[in-house]
């Protein structure tokens, strides 16, 4: 059976493959996206991805130029990744 360790093992494997990136590299930009720090509990993560996903969420962007709801977007996805990359680490 495998464990949340296992499985953030491949997800680095599977980053360093197409960004050639190291895994704290990516650990280190998608703690730095949800403004959290170096060490975090699991309702730390919750709260910073909620902060963190309000801001970008597409019902903020309705009246808003198409190049800022597009960009929005993109945070968005950039925000949900990162959440579910450090989901996957916590214990």
């Amino acid at each position: 059976m495998r464990t949340q360790h296992d499985l953030t093992d491949t997800r680095n494997r599977e980053v360093n493959r197409k960004s050639n990136r190291k895994p704290l590299d990516l650990l280190s930009i998608y703690r730095d996206l949800l403004g959290l720090g170096s060490r975090y509990t699991e309702e730390k993560l919750k709260i910073a991805y909620r902060n963190t996903a309000a801001m970008y969420h597409p019902d903020r962007y309705v009246g808003a130029a198409r190049k800022e709801r597009e960009k929005a977007e993109e945070q968005m996805k950039k925000v949900n990744e990162a959440y579910e990359y450090l989901k996957a680490g916590v214990i």
